[in-house]
């Protein structure tokens, strides 16, 4: 038998999964998908893991998130905090969308923008539903950047 050497990776197709898994009461469930997350190419992942840790991190490792995600996760720790810190970030638990998306757009690749654009429009038509405008599920509602060249498949 081979030794499987690729790593897997975080992407739009498993990201509603691991997001769950996060977000569950369940402790196996959520250290799975750390595990998941630790265990995958950071570099093709890395849009993937930062929304994810953006949308459940004080679900995932509550008011002392920083000490407990670095000893329980120290590979993964250290990669985002690499990349986070290029963009002037300094803190894993006050992780901004526009980081996130900062980082997408530097990285030039559509599919990873389009996601980003569509974790947007979730947010802002389910934000705009509760202001009172329910006739929004009646409507397609797109959200797109305002000047992008040159992206990338």
């Amino acid at each position: 038998m081979s030794e499987v050497t690729e790593r897997s990776v975080v992407s739009c197709d498993n990201y509603a999964e691991i997001k769950n898994m996060l977000l569950s009461n369940d402790e196996g469930a959520k250290n799975v998908a750390l595990t998941i997350m630790e265990q995958s190419d950071y570099k093709q992942s890395e849009i993937y893991i930062l929304c994810l840790l953006k949308e459940a991190y004080s679900d995932v490792f509550g008011t002392h998130g920083a000490t407990k995600f670095e000893e329980s996760c120290p590979d993964l720790y250290q990669n985002i905090v690499n990349s986070i810190s290029d963009k002037g970030e300094d803190n894993i638990s006050t992780l901004s969308f526009k980081v996130c998306f900062d980082i997408a757009m530097a990285r030039n690749n559509k599919t990873e923008i389009d996601f980003m654009l569509g974790l947007f429009t979730t947010e802002l038509t389910a934000l705009l539903k509760e202001y009172g405008f329910e006739f929004l599920e009646y409507v397609d509602v797109f959200v797109k950047p305002k000047a992008i060249t040159n992206v990338d498949s």
